[in-house]
């Protein structure tokens, strides 16, 4: 199995949940298991860093999706940060770009988001 990895880390004003790796069928548990822990402690959102994920199957876009229903119902605000082109071709074929902002870096992904907070 390729090297995959899910940090979550509570030490900026939004959760910030880093992926590492390859996000597939096999390591969507971990994924999804992260989401729910960072998710619990959330607050008004939580940036999704995926600037180190190489790969993303249909199973990883399964669960964004269910993290943007989870997040609208509950209406917290999701920022990605994805400088990758494959994952970033991949996002706007699908229409995932519609659904989440997407940033190139962390710090404009939580400043996004306070600035959005202040509207």
């Amino acid at each position: 199995m390729e090297h995959f990895q899910v940090d979550v880390s509570f030490e900026t004003p939004l959760p910030v949940i880093v992926v590492t790796g390859e996000l597939d069928a096999s390591t969507a548990p971990v994924f999804n298991h992260a989401l729910e822990a960072a998710l619990d402690r959330a607050g008004d959102g939580l940036v999704l860093n995926l600037t180190a994920t190489r790969y993303i199957d249909s199973t990883g876009i399964q669960s964004l999706l269910r993290l943007y229903h989870h997040t609208r119902r509950c209406g917290l605000r999701v920022m990605l940060v994805d400088r990758v082109d494959p994952l970033r071709k991949v996002f706007q074929l699908i229409g995932m770009a519609r659904l989440f902002p997407i940033h190139l870096d962390q710090e404009t992904a939580i400043e996004a988001f306070r600035v959005l907070k202040t509207q």
